[in-house]
C-alpha cells in the first residue's frame, strides 16, 4: 500500500506541470532595439548651420529618449524637437566626433559619426599687402602678432601662426647678426610701419609652382598644417629653411629700401644669398664633378645654364618655366655663385660686403656698379669665367 500511494503523489504532480504548460505560461518577450531612421549629413562649412533632425523608430512602441554623450561645443541637441544643430566658428575648422544615444528604457542604441566642418572660402577678406603686390589671396581674421610680423592665414590653426612667428623671429635675429645688422636704422621701411605681413596659405594657392613667395612688405607661404606641405612630406626643420630663405628676401628689400624692389638686384644673388642663408640645401653642389654634369646636361639650353646668366626671372630657359625639379637645380648653382663670393677659401669677399652692396644701390648704384665695388669683380667677368672659377674652387 505504501508504494502505490507514492505512485499516486507523483502522477498528480507532473500533470500540475503538464497542465501549467498548457494554460499559458510562455518566456518574456523580445525587445526591439529602437533605431536611428537615417544617417546625419557630415560635412558642412563654418559660418554654416549645421542641422540634423534625429529620427527613431522602435518596433515595440516604447518611448525613446535620445541624447548626446559626445559632440564639440558648438553643437547642441534639443531632446524635445529632435534637432541636433549649431554653427561652427573659425576656430573650429576641422574634424569633430559625435556620439548619441536613443534608449527605450531597456536596450541603448548608439550612433557614432565625424563632423568635419570645411573653411568657408567665401568669407576670406582680401585686403592684405599682399593684394596690391598681385597675389590674390585672402586672409581670416584671426591674426597672430609679434615684435616684428603679422601673421595671417586662410584658417591655419593659432599654435602653428604662432609658430610661425616665433621662427621668423629667431630667423631676423639669425639674419640680422650675419649681416651685422646692429640695429634697425640701416633699414628703410615703408610708410605702411614696421611690421612684416606673413600670410601663411592653408586651404587656397595649392595649385602654384613656389612654395614661398616675399613682396615688398613681406612673405608668402604655404601654412605649417597645409595639405599640400603634408602630402610634400614637409619637416620642421625644411619650413624653417623656407621661413628664413623668403625672410632674407625681405631683409634685402629693406635694405635697399623703398624704391627697390626685386630687379634692384639681379636674380642669380637675390635667390644666391637667400639659399645661402637660409641653411644648407639638400642638394647643395659640394663637387667639381656635380658641375661638369651640370654644364654636360644644359649645354643646347638658352644661358648653357650659367646661373649668373639668369638676372631676371624672364632668362630662365623657357622648357623649364614650369619644372620644379630643373628650377631648384638652378637654385643650387645660385647658392654656388654666392658661396664662393663669401667664402675666405674662394673669392674671399662677405655677406657684409653683400649688404653694403645693397646700401650702395639704396644710394643710387645700378647694380652691376655696387657690384663691382663691393665684390672687386665685374659681373660680365664672373658670368664668362664663371664654369672654369667653379671647377677650380670644388676640386
Amino acid at each position: 500500500m505504501a508504494n502505490r500511494a507514492l505512485l499516486t503523489r507523483s502522477c498528480i504532480i507532473a500533470l500540475v506541470i503538464t497542465a501549467c504548460a498548457d494554460t499559458g505560461f510562455a518566456p518574456e518577450s523580445t525587445n526591439h532595439a529602437p533605431r536611428f531612421a537615417h544617417q546625419p549629413p557630415l560635412e558642412v562649412l563654418h559660418d554654416q548651420q549645421y542641422t540634423y533632425n534625429v529620427a527613431v523608430t522602435d518596433d515595440d512602441g516604447d518611448v525613446v529618449v535620445i541624447g548626446a554623450p559626445e559632440h564639440p561645443t558648438w553643437l547642441a541637441l534639443d531632446s524635445v524637437d529632435m534637432v541636433l544643430s549649431g554653427i561652427a566658428g573659425e576656430a573650429n575648422i576641422g574634424d569633430h566626433p559625435v556620439k548619441l544615444t536613443a534608449s527605450d528604457g531597456h536596450t541603448i542604441t548608439t550612433l557614432q559619426f565625424t563632423v568635419v566642418v570645411s573653411p568657408n572660402l567665401a568669407s576670406l577678406r582680401f585686403d592684405g599687402s599682399w593684394v596690391p603686390a598681385g597675389f590674390w589671396f585672402g586672409h581670416d581674421t584671426l591674426t597672430y602678432e609679434s615684435d616684428n610680423f603679422i601673421v595671417h592665414s586662410g584658417f591655419s590653426r593659432p599654435e602653428e601662426r604662432e609658430y610661425v612667428a616665433t621662427v621668423l623671429e629667431d630667423c631676423f635675429v639669425e639674419l640680422q647678426a650675419s649681416l651685422d645688422i646692429t640695429n634697425h636704422d640701416e633699414f628703410e621701411y615703408p610708410s605702411t610701419g614696421t611690421d612684416i605681413d606673413v600670410l601663411t596659405l592653408k586651404h587656397q594657392g595649392n595649385d602654384v609652382l613656389w612654395t614661398g613667395q616675399s613682396y615688398r612688405y613681406g612673405l608668402i607661404v604655404h601654412a605649417p598644417d597645409s595639405p599640400r606641405y603634408a602630402t610634400e612630406g614637409y619637416t620642421r626643420p625644411l619650413y624653417r629653411q623656407l621661413l628664413k630663405h623668403e625672410l632674407m628676401h625681405v631683409t634685402e628689400y629693406l635694405l635697399i629700401g623703398t624704391d627697390g624692389d626685386y630687379t634692384s638686384t639681379e636674380k642669380w644673388l637675390h635667390e644666391g644669398i637667400a639659399t645661402y642663408l637660409g641653411g644648407t640645401p639638400p642638394n647643395q653642389v659640394t663637387r667639381d664633378h656635380q658641375v661638369q654634369a651640370w654644364q654636360d646636361a644644359m649645354r643646347n639650353f638658352s644661358g648653357g645654364g650659367n646661373p649668373i646668366s639668369i638676372k631676371t626671372w624672364s632668362d630662365f630657359p623657357n622648357e623649364f618655366t614650369a619644372d620644379a625639379e630643373v628650377l631648384g637645380e638652378y637654385y643650387m648653382f645660385f647658392e654656388l655663385a654666392v658661396r664662393y663670393l663669401v667664402d675666405p677659401q674662394g673669392h674671399g669677399r662677405s655677406v657684409v660686403d653683400i649688404k653694403n652692396m645693397y646700401l650702395d644701390i639704396r644710394r643710387g648704384d645700378s647694380f652691376t656698379q655696387a657690384f663691382q665695388n663691393r665684390m672687386g669683380l665685374s659681373v660680365s667677368q664672373y658670368e664668362e669665367d664663371f664654369f672654369e672659377i667653379m671647377m677650380q674652387y670644388l676640386k
